[in-house]
């Protein structure tokens, strides 16, 4: 997993900014990359609706 910040003092200011204004803290992370290695990217076909 992608660390939350880059120090632990960093990541409790983090988690105390957004209890104080009752949000959720979460750490995001980009699944374009799995897809292109899984070679979802090279599929000719159109995808269906």
């Amino acid at each position: 997993e992608k660390p939350l910040a880059d120090t632990a003092a960093h990541g409790k200011e983090l988690i105390r900014i957004a209890r104080s204004r009752n949000l959720v803290l979460q750490v995001g992370h980009q699944e374009r990359f799995v897809f292109n290695a899984m070679g979802v990217f090279d599929i000719d076909e159109a995808p269906r609706r």
